[in-house]
């Protein structure tokens, strides 16, 4: 309280009355309570009477105060020192009215205020200070020595004994430091259902102090809840006498004296541990299963034989076991004749590994709870067929099961909350957020016009910062897919997948290739972009209306032999109407890559995917749970705003002429439909090019084979960001050199440009390929964990040496269009394609998704290979060495620290550090950057300038 008041009255600062008022308010509160406190000294008897009052009415207070004397006798001096904080804020609050007055005195009640709030503090709490001895952690006496080898052998749980005579053996929470499981415990929360377990075993009189308590009748140790419940151990100062248990410690006959008095902390020896031969293992099989309402199922436990009988309150269970035949029973009352070995233990996963004769339960004893989830998998198809989600339910009123399939397999359960995972998501969109807002500060702080004077600058500009924003949304979608996977079922993420497809599909027919012939003509001149922006919009318009026929004709197609269900119906019309917003902002982002103005659209689209990925949560969770159509009118939505958004920037940013009825040309179009054909169907024979596997990895290896495989490739889906934003940075600069043409200089600066930014990128790509050849086992295991591995990590090693292959194809395949060899282009396209479907038609029913991995960087050579005679025909001839002389030599390096590190064992962190300095140091000692060209592109950075004044 007095810090509140203290803070007000600092920023009241001078002159200001109004926390000020409250100054004689608390001065006489305060001396009123003091005055009462001085009165009871005097005249005790009204204060004892409140005192009794409060008792009568407080059961916790009872617990604590014999009689009201006792309740007022400790009330006092709190109030007392209330009184004391009361007053003296009330006192620097009228001090603080000084302050309009000149003096020194005046400006002397901020510090009176600071150190009130300090006295204050001490006052609280300054006395509960105590201090004990760290050592005494470390006191392990002979018996918690022996029950932690025991408990290190066998996962088991422990429970004390005690009577009134007893001390408090190993006291509740203890055995947690210790690592020993404990069935009581010290809690604040204690789920309800755990809670009334124990009370059925035994009433449970430590409630009122947040405990489960230690067991007091020698029958709850018989009880057959307790065995269910895995107690193992139990230690005790008391001789048991009961049956099947056995006393291990001390191993001597001769029973100890008992220990009495109170006391905590560890057990004071001597003490007796007793090994109970009838607790149940922490996991193991029941063939059969009965349903029992809440209010019976405790009371029913102990009525039927645990071992073969599962209960539930939830008759919905009852249904997931499918009818089978009856199961062999390894003897009499045993277990069923199984195989449950739990392999791995952790706080947050438990991996199992099951042998069943027949379908049954496996019953894991731990507690229920809704933030678990679990997964099985056979265990011959271990890394190769993904995992299957199980339903896991609450059994025998505190415990978790799923049913099983016959035969081996490995069952893992896995906390994974979803109210963690949205929490941590809502922060990685916060934080997203924050990034973007600083670096459009950061934009308008240091970023200058006369920055653009050069054009290496404005290449350097227009790539870095598209390149940067797009990986931030690549991040983004990561985790949304993230949360997107564990909310949506399956069956729902892939319905979900199926509508992209048709998406991606008829955006390629929709756009035709117009974007990049936009961004070239307008390039050349920058008058004419309202012209052509206006009748690339009309073309895609009639584009759209066209397509959706077509469309139609698919979903009939796909409702009648392909399993289109209504939903994904009503995704893929959705998906058609964002369609035609997003091909109205793909013009406008491309007349602002014409005026080399890439930094705008590219802001807009991250603002927009942040956008999208807070909706889409919006409409996955409850109350909304929309499901993947919910995702589908989140891109309508979005598209729509994005293409105002753009808009806005344009008329705002760009000197565009005003329109007239003129400038829309039929001609035109009919020009531009006839030379952005070879663009589009490059475009969807790219598409087929680099999907192609997966259509042929699905009927050839299965769905598991194409979910590693496509798990390996979104890494390289993202890597792939930084060649695209890149060539679309350098493609007006090339195409206004191929317009220059032989006679002064355009061919040669054009061929000058390509080999820069060839050498550029060929610095990227090796060392990311080499890099994550080494860590891509980690790699995978962060997107989609051991379930992935080692198939995918495997594939993404094969697939990673197709990256520097293909960032080469990706700047040629513009040089390409900027010479008008588009039509080649095509047929090169045409010629990867026929390779690439021979190659995983002969080698993936051989060597499964390993050869879709290493075809699709053969694949790319071979276009590589094809796009290079073209050029050489075009441009001119490209020098190699100079190119990639000095990268390979670097890499040798890069891959010699690596293995070395890894034999050192470095962690992973340094070993990546490490390897990108040796490549940087060889780079720089090699002479890589001295060039004039590289020199050039170093001094036009867009901050270069800046930084070095």
């Amino acid at each position: 309280m007095l810090a509140a008041f203290g803070l007000d009255a600092l920023r009241a600062g001078a002159g200001r009355r109004g926390p000020a008022r409250l100054a004689w308010p608390l001065i006489l509160t305060g001396a009123a309570l003091a005055a009462a406190v001085g009165l009871s000294l005097v005249w005790p008897a009204p204060f004892l009477a409140l005192g009794a009052g409060v008792l009568a009415r407080s059961d916790l207070a009872r617990v604590a105060f014999s009689d009201g004397a006792a309740f007022w006798s400790y009330q006092a001096p709190g109030l007392l020192k209330l009184a004391l904080a009361l007053a003296g804020a009330g006192a620097v609050l009228r001090w603080s009215q000084r302050n309009e007055r000149p003096g020194p005195l005046s400006r002397g009640w901020p510090l009176l205020a600071v150190a009130l709030v300090a006295l204050d503090l001490w006052l609280a709490t300054g006395a509960f200070n105590p201090a004990v001895d760290p050592a005494l952690l470390a006191v392990e006496p002979p018996s918690v020595r022996f029950l932690r080898a025991q408990a290190s052998q066998e996962l088991g749980r422990i429970t004390t004994f005690e009577d009134a005579s007893t001390s408090k053996t190993l006291n509740a929470n203890l055995g947690w430091l210790l690592g020993l499981q404990d069935v009581r415990g010290y809690d604040s929360i204690i789920p309800r259902q755990y809670v009334q377990y124990m009370q059925a075993i035994e009433p449970q009189g430590g409630l009122l102090y947040n405990r489960i308590s230690p067991f007091y009748d020698p029958a709850s140790l018989t009880d057959p809840r307790t065995h269910l419940l895995g107690v193992r151990w139990v230690m005790t100062e008391l001789t048991l006498d009961l049956p099947g248990y056995t006393l291990i410690y001390p191993a001597s006959p001769s029973a100890p004296p008992k220990v009495g008095g109170s006391g905590g902390g560890l057990p004071t020896e001597p003490v007796k541990i007793y090994r109970n031969e009838s607790a149940f293992p922490r996991a193991f099989a029941a063939p059969s299963a009965e349903f029992v309402p809440a209010d019976r199922l405790l009371d029913r436990l102990t009525e039927v034989d645990l071992r073969q009988t599962v209960l539930f309150d939830d008759p919905a269970a009852l249904g997931a076991a499918s009818p089978s035949a009856p199961p062999k029973v390894g003897g009499s009352g045993g277990f069923l004749a199984t195989v449950v070995n739990i392999a791995s233990y952790q706080p947050n996963e438990i991996t199992i590994f099951v042998d069943l004769p027949a379908p049954a339960w496996l019953v894991l004893t731990d507690a229920y709870f809704s933030g678990w989830k679990a997964y099985t998998r056979p265990l011959a198809a271990e890394g190769v067929l993904p995992e299957q989600s199980l339903t896991l339910w609450r059994a025998d009123g505190n415990f978790r099961a799923v049913h099983l399939d016959a035969g081996k397999q490995t069952v893992r359960f896995k906390y994974a909350p979803l109210s963690f995972q949205l929490g941590l998501y809502t922060s990685f969109l916060a934080l997203m957020t924050l990034l973007l807002l600083l670096g459009w500060w950061a934009w308008g702080r240091f970023y200058r016009g006369e920055h653009e004077a050069h054009e290496v600058s404005r290449v350097a500009k227009n790539s870095l910062v598209p390149m940067g924003l797009a990986l931030l949304n690549k991040g983004i979608d990561f985790a949304f897919a993230l949360l997107r996977l564990r909310i949506l079922s399956p069956a729902g993420e892939g319905s979900y997948t199926f509508a992209i497809g048709f998406y991606v599909i008829f955006e390629i027919l929709v756009r035709f290739g117009l974007g990049t012939l936009l961004t070239r003509e307008v390039a050349r001149d920058r008058s004419q972009a309202g012209r052509y922006l206006l009748n690339v919009t009309v073309l895609r318009g009639w584009l759209w209306l066209a397509s959706l026929p077509l469309l139609a004709l698919v979903m009939l197609a796909y409702g009648a032999w392909g399993g289109l269900t209504p939903a994904e119906g009503w995704a893929i019309g959705l998906f058609a109407l964002a369609l035609l917003f997003a091909a109205i902002s793909d013009g406008i982002s491309a007349v602002f890559n014409a005026f080399e103005g890439m930094e705008y659209p590219s802001g807009v689209s991250t603002a927009i995917v942040l956008g999208k990925v807070a909706l889409g949560a919006l409409v996955l969770l409850p109350p909304l749970s929309w499901g993947f159509v919910g995702l589908a009118g989140v891109s309508v939505v979005m598209n729509l705003l994005q293409v105002f958004w753009l808009l806005a920037l344009m008329r705002s940013k760009l000197p565009l002429a005003p329109l007239t009825r003129r400038d829309l040309d039929p001609t035109l179009q009919r020009s531009m439909l006839t030379g952005s054909l070879p663009l589009m169907l490059n475009h969807l024979l790219a598409h087929i090019f680099f999907r192609l596997d997966v259509w042929i990895l699905k009927p050839l290896a299965g769905a598991a084979a194409v979910g590693l495989y496509g798990a390996a490739y979104k890494y390289i889906d993202g890597l792939n960001v930084i060649p695209s934003y890149f060539t679309l940075a350098i493609f007006p600069l090339l195409s206004r050199y191929a317009q220059a043409g032989q006679g002064n200089g355009g061919r040669a600066a054009l061929l000058r440009s390509y080999v820069v930014a060839l050498r550029l990128l060929v610095l990227v790509s090796l060392p990311i390929a080499i890099l994550v050849t080494f860590i891509a086992t980690p790699l995978i295991a962060i997107l989609g964990g051991a379930a992935y591995l080692p198939g995918s990590a495997i594939a993404l090693q094969l697939l990673i040496w197709s990256i520097p292959i293909g960032f080469t194809n990706s700047v040629t395949q513009y040089v390409l269009i900027a010479v008008d060899q588009q039509r080649f282009l095509t047929r090169a396209f045409i010629i990867g394609v026929v390779f690439n479907v021979a190659a995983n038609l002969v080698f993936i029913p051989i060597f499964n998704l390993y050869a879709a991995a290493a075809i699709t960087g053969l694949s790319e050579l071979a276009l590589c290979i094809t796009f290079m005679f073209s050029v050489y025909r075009h441009v001119g001839p490209l020098p190699w060495g100079q190119i990639a002389g000095r990268p390979l030599l670097a890499g040798l390096g890069m891959t010699a620290s690596l293995l070395g590190a890894q034999r050192l064992a470095l962690p992973l962190l340094a070993q990546i550090a490490l390897a990108a300095l040796i490549y940087l140091v060889i780079l720089i000692v090699s002479g890589a950057f001295d060039d004039p060209d590289m020199q050039t592109v170093r001094r036009a950075l867009p901050f270069a300038g800046r930084a070095r004044r």
